[in-house]
């Protein structure tokens, strides 16, 4: 006996009337839709095979624009990729005639944790310290990892003042993190494009002045460009790592 595979049908139903339009029956139908419902099937198949290609390839690509644009210990912003954001900022702030803020935030005596307690336990620090930050801003901020112990975090639409409260949030967080009864501070310089910087780097270089005022006086702090004496030497202002 030859076995008869599964057949698909497409049926169709008419009624039959006389001369008088009384109906005498129905006529029904039955047309072979098998290899039509294949095609039909095949090609569905072949859509969401296309469609999870796609889907693949979109997430790789995500995956790829974080690999380049991110630093890989701490998932901040690397610098490359932050002055490509922070110039498409600037230009938006200009020509909305907004305020952009800066905070230049640098983490006080680092070089004394790696020394000490080894590289494992600094980059846990580093890790650690820029996952609170970046569970404190919002979704509009850029963090970076600036270099080393240093990180920016650039704040759109946001004035000095508002910036020195954010700094202080900043602050009070990693003043109350503990490393195995390791404790760190971080002091902080932040500015605005109100203070009149004509450039991008003219304003990391005014959040960046206030970062030193604040590690010269004392550490754990938080200083406004706005609040830089005038004749504050600048020769000695290396201050990474202390």
């Amino acid at each position: 006996m030859t076995e008869i595979g599964e057949v698909d049908f497409s049926i169709g139903l008419s009624d039959v009337a006389n001369d008088q339009g009384e109906k005498q029956g129905t006529i029904v139908s039955f047309n072979d839709v098998t290899i039509l419902e294949k095609r039909r099937e095949e090609l569905l198949y072949t859509m969401r095979s296309l469609q999870n290609s796609r889907d693949m390839i979109k997430e790789q690509n995500e995956q790829l624009k974080i690999l380049a644009t991110r630093d890989p210990l701490t998932n901040c912003w690397n610098r490359r990729s932050f002055f490509d954001e922070f110039n498409l900022l600037w230009q938006e702030t200009e020509k909305e005639n907004g305020c952009l803020s800066a905070v230049m935030l640098d983490l006080d005596h680092f070089k004394t944790v790696n020394d000490n307690h080894g590289h494992a336990m600094g980059d846990d620090v580093l890790r650690t310290v820029s996952r609170e930050i970046l569970d404190m801003v919002r979704s509009v901020d850029i963090v970076c990892r600036y270099g080393g112990e240093e990180f920016c975090i650039l704040l759109p639409e946001t004035t000095l003042e508002q910036a020195k409260n954010f700094a202080e949030m900043f602050r009070k967080r990693i003043e109350s993190l503990s490393f195995n009864h390791l404790k760190i501070t971080a002091s902080q310089g932040a500015s605005s494009s109100v203070l009149g910087a004509k450039e991008p780097e003219e304003l990391l270089e005014q959040a960046d002045k206030a970062l030193y005022l604040a590690k010269k006086t004392g550490r754990n702090r938080v200083v406004s460009a706005d609040e830089m004496p005038a004749n504050l030497d600048f020769k000695d202002a290396t201050v990474s790592s202390q």
